[in-house]
């Protein structure tokens, strides 16, 4: 009866250790398929929204207002002094577009007019001579603001003629044939006549 009974016992811890072992078997093999899987990719994350830069850009260049082609300019500025016609001739020399030289002779005849103008072309070389054409802007110089205004009316004639120098150099008018010293065709010439003229029926 002992022996049945001990029979029994280690039959049941036989099956117990059997049964411990086959589950041990299960979760291991169902861990190593797990690890073999492959992990699942990461969805992106979304790029971030980019906006304008709000910082001010740089400035740009200054753009010289004309182009004026060098050379040296003659014009004449009127202008009324105590109720009279006067005026001054203005010889101005371009480089780069600035002023290189200037030279400024009146013309007035009654004393206080012409005292005003040679002091007015004695100063005047130092204010506009290096400084660029489109930036002139004379006021009054050694006393007279008339004479000033004169010399600024050459000045704008002296623009109008540099810019147009530099429009007939960039684009040349087209030359007529007696420009070009080719005397205008005959009409009476056999380069010119009809072939048709001279069939007969």
């Amino acid at each position: 009866m002992r022996n049945t009974s001990g029979r029994q016992v280690r039959d049941g811890l036989v099956r117990a250790g059997l049964a411990a072992a086959g589950v041990g078997l299960v979760l291991g093999v169902a861990h190593l398929q797990n690890a073999d899987a492959p992990a699942e990719a990461a969805e992106p994350e979304p790029e971030p929204t980019r906006f304008p830069s709000t910082e001010p850009s740089e400035e740009p260049e200054p753009v010289l207002y004309g182009d004026y082609e060098d050379g040296e300019y003659t014009a004449t500025g009127p202008y009324i002094a105590h109720g009279a016609p006067n005026e001054i001739n203005v010889t101005v020399t371009l480089e780069d577009n600035a002023v290189a030289g200037v030279e400024v002779v009146g013309t007035a005849e009654s004393a206080s007019s012409k005292r005003f103008q040679e002091q007015f072309a004695e100063k005047i070389p130092e204010i506009v001579v290096g400084v660029p054409l489109d930036e002139i802007e004379v006021g009054k110089v050694s006393g007279s603001s008339l004479t000033g205004d004169g010399f600024m009316e050459a000045l704008n004639q002296i623009r109008d003629d540099a810019k147009l120098r530099t429009a007939n150099r960039l684009h040349p008018p087209a030359r007529s044939r007696a420009a070009a010293g080719r005397p205008p065709p005959r009409l009476g010439s056999d380069r010119h006549r009809n072939p048709l003229a001279d069939r007969h029926p």
